[in-house]
């Protein structure tokens, strides 16, 4: 394993850590971290149910917190680390705020595989475009990812 894997290895475990105690506040299980030269700036989970929102996305509430916070030239050499691979909705978001970098954990097909149904694209559609391409890794940690969400069962609750 590369000393670079081992290092979104553990950004993303953090993801997971963010996502269980959104669970645990009574939320949907999602994180996300925005990540400048090897320091975590910025933390978000999901806000869904606390804020009664639908948009209240780990990601999108990062990228709102981020574009009102900081620079755009700390923008420009960001990564986001998220559990889950960001939805069409938190893709073009990230995509406006051009943070170059997008690594997730577990794939949006996985989570739909598991919880029995559900639209979306791959974030990878949204995000790699001429004007303004985002670098995608991921799904890295996805049984991990999956097992969080089998463990929490949180959908049947929904």
């Amino acid at each position: 394993m590369s000393t670079n894997l081992d290092v979104h290895v553990a950004f993303l475990r953090e993801t997971l850590a963010l996502a269980t105690r959104a669970h645990a506040r009574g939320d949907e299980p999602f994180g996300a971290l925005l990540v400048i030269k090897g320091e975590v700036v910025l933390a978000a989970s999901n806000t869904v149910f606390l804020e009664n929102d639908p948009t209240r996305h780990a990601e999108l509430n990062l990228v709102s917190q981020a574009a009102r916070t900081l620079p755009k030239e700390a923008l420009s050499a960001a990564t986001i680390y998220a559990s889950t691979e960001p939805c069409a909705m938190c893709a073009g978001a990230i995509c406006r705020v051009r943070v170059p970098r997008v690594i997730y954990g577990c794939s949006g097909q996985g989570l739909r595989d598991l919880i029995g149904g559900g639209t979306a694209v791959p974030c990878r559609q949204i995000l790699q475009r001429p004007h303004h391409s985002v670098e995608v890794v991921g799904p890295l940690l996805e049984e991990e990812g999956l097992a969080l969400h089998r463990h929490l069962n949180w959908w049947a609750a929904a």
